[in-house]
């Protein structure tokens, strides 16, 4: 796909990352889509979407232990103000068995 060749072409760049993240986070292509956002997160440790997007990876892969540490970090790194990463927790929570 041409975001994966953009991705690796411009290899330090976060954002090009993300975008390819995103994009197969959408397609459910789990593994890959945690992969390139992993890649995100190292490249730009400050950036809260790349964290939340790999917890709904983890989460929609099943992968409840890893996504709920993901969740909590950023819930914690936000002084416990970030809804989307506490709605994350909660939705984990439950799911999980």
């Amino acid at each position: 796909p041409l975001l994966d060749k953009f991705a690796k072409a411009h290899a330090e760049s976060a954002g090009a990352w993300y975008n390819l993240g995103v994009a197969l986070s959408r397609s459910s292509q789990w593994k890959p889509a945690a992969e390139a956002l992993e890649k995100t997160i190292k490249l730009a440790p400050t950036n809260t979407a790349a964290p939340l997007e790999l917890g709904y990876v983890y989460e929609s892969d099943k992968q409840y232990d890893k996504a709920l540490a993901v969740y909590q970090r950023v819930y914690d790194a936000s002084g416990q103000k970030d809804e989307t990463a506490r709605a994350g927790i909660e939705r984990v929570k439950q799911a999980k068995p």
